[in-house]
């Protein structure tokens, strides 16, 4: 008589299964489901196993195991690979027919099409950029090829406190904590997840009017030195990737207050010891050259590696 009774318990046993958390990245990210067994009375069910099942490409964590006090268990769900889709997760109550499914969504995970720098300079996006860096300094990623639709996507950054972004894909780079950190920015819809990533080594600062000397002071007090010349641009209103002027053109919140808008650089012209070149903020060019140990005044540009 006992055995009866738990026979048809146990049959009238239900089971339910929702997800907690979904539209994971495939191959990077975990899904999230949670299954409840349910007895005649509609309430929880501790202690039942439970089993979970999914295509050979899906891992579940755990793949069997009991319900807790209210009835419930969670399974991880991972998909290998970068291609998203929906895929279905099984719950079977273990050694009973009784089971139920849902379908799982993953993304997959792409490249930005191409990132947007000052002066509406286009860095395809295995270029690196950028590599330097300046409070407030900003860009726009691209992220399907059409970016306009920017505002489909829902936009996250892994560093909060050192970058943001915002609906529209503009990050921009808050202090110099976002130096030498890998910078992962991610824009999502229900089927792919875009992603761009950079990394800062190089981060400036800008002072008023100094002599040369008095600008090493100045950069030293703030744990930086002054740059060379290479490190400022790579030439007159030459883009590329690797120096300030190169990757952002004039920097926003920097002086440009004369004609010559010249910043001292570290480098000297070949055999001429007390010289200096300087860089033209606003075009790049790093020709001109004066008199370092002089009282020759000029904008000072600091650099910590």
């Amino acid at each position: 008589m006992s055995q009866t009774k738990d026979i048809n318990f146990t049959q009238a046993l239900n089971i339910r299964i929702e997800t907690t958390k979904d539209n994971a990245i495939s191959g990077e990210e975990n899904n999230t489901v949670k299954a409840t067994v349910l007895g005649p009375d509609g309430n929880g069910v501790a202690n039942v196993m439970v089993d979970f099942t999914a295509s050979s490409d899906i891992t579940l964590t755990p793949a069997s195991g009991m319900t807790n006090s209210s009835g419930e268990i969670f399974s991880s769900v991972t998909k290998s690979g970068s291609t998203g889709g929906k895929t279905t997760i099984t719950a079977t109550i273990s050694g009973l027919a009784e089971n139920d499914s849902l379908l799982v969504n993953f993304l997959t995970l792409r490249e930005v099409n191409s990132v947007v720098a000052p002066g509406s300079y286009v860095f395809t996006s295995n270029k690196g950029f950028p590599t330097t860096g300046y409070s407030n300094a900003r860009f726009q990623i691209n992220a399907s090829g059409n970016i306009t639709s920017n505002t489909n996507y829902d936009w996250t950054s892994n560093e909060t406190t050192s970058t943001s972004v915002d609906n529209e894909g503009n990050v921009t780079l808050i202090d110099s904590n976002v130096r030498n950190k890998l910078v992962k920015i991610t824009a999502r819809d229900n089927i792919n997840a875009y992603r761009y990533e950079f990394k800062v080594t190089s981060w400036f600062i800008s002072g008023s009017y100094r002599k040369f000397s008095d600008a090493e002071d100045y950069c030293s007090a703030n744990g930086m030195v002054i740059p060379s010349r290479d490190q400022l641009t790579q030439g007159a209103n030459i883009r590329g990737i690797g120096s300030l002027w190169s990757e952002w053109q004039k920097p926003t919140s920097w002086s440009s207050g004369d004609v010559n808008t010249a910043y001292w650089s570290n480098t000297q012209p070949s055999a001429m010891p007390g010289y200096r070149y300087m860089v033209n903020i606003v075009t790049g060019d790093g020709t001109a050259y004066k008199v370092s140990n002089g009282a020759y005044l000029e904008y000072v540009p600091c650099i910590q590696n």
